[in-house]
């Protein structure tokens, strides 16, 4: 089980302590030790984090809340730009922005890796493509039509894989905690109880 740990580093040309259990940053990571413990030892997953620092706390949920607001002004302004794309595009990328707007509230639910993923493409990846293809002449837009229609779908279907592999994770975190019951408070365990 993970007690203490430490990050050294520089700054300013000094040196410096920080608690790891102590961070926000480090939360996840060290609940999701914690959970992998537990469950090797047979136990329930619990959290033996400290509770934040009262002063990183408002520092923490100011950077979920900017995180967010960020990512809905992306959506907000895709939303707007859609109305001088072609119809099929329009479609496409409104289909994309329905699977997109959920994230708004469960970006923190995802792993790093998808949420960089997810607020990249809202950020950057959509609204480059879409503003690269409006400085198109008008022959060059009709000829590049289908790859930004493709692209589009791409990302779609990356979208919905998330989607897919969040609710399989929900299925078996739902499963292993019926398994743990069941093997805890079914007759024959008198050692346990």
């Amino acid at each position: 089980m993970l007690k203490e740990g430490s990050v050294y580093y520089m700054k300013n040309g000094k040196s410096h302590v920080r608690s790891i259990m102590k961070s926000p940053y480090f939360h996840g990571i060290i609940q999701k030790m914690q959970h992998i413990d537990g469950a090797m030892d047979g136990h329930a997953p619990t959290s033996f984090i400290d509770p934040p620092i009262p002063e990183e706390s408002p520092k923490a949920s100011k950077e979920v809340q900017t995180e967010q607001d960020h990512y809905t002004t992306s959506l907000n302004y895709l939303t707007m730009q859609k109305h001088d794309l072609p119809e099929p595009i329009q479609n496409r990328l409104q289909q994309l922005l329905e699977r997109l707007n959920p994230f708004q509230h469960q970006l923190r639910q995802l792993s790093v890796e998808d949420r960089y993923q997810v607020k990249r493409m809202a950020q950057e990846d959509i609204p480059n493509l879409i503003s690269a293809y409006k400085e198109l002449d008008n022959e060059e837009q009709e000829e590049q039509m289908p790859r930004i229609y493709e692209a589009l779908t791409k990302m779609e279907l990356v979208i919905s894989k998330l989607e897919e592999n969040d609710e399989q994770l929900k299925n078996e975190r739902f499963d292993y905690l019926i398994r743990l019951n069941e093997r805890r408070y079914t007759g024959g365990n008198d050692a346990d109880q």
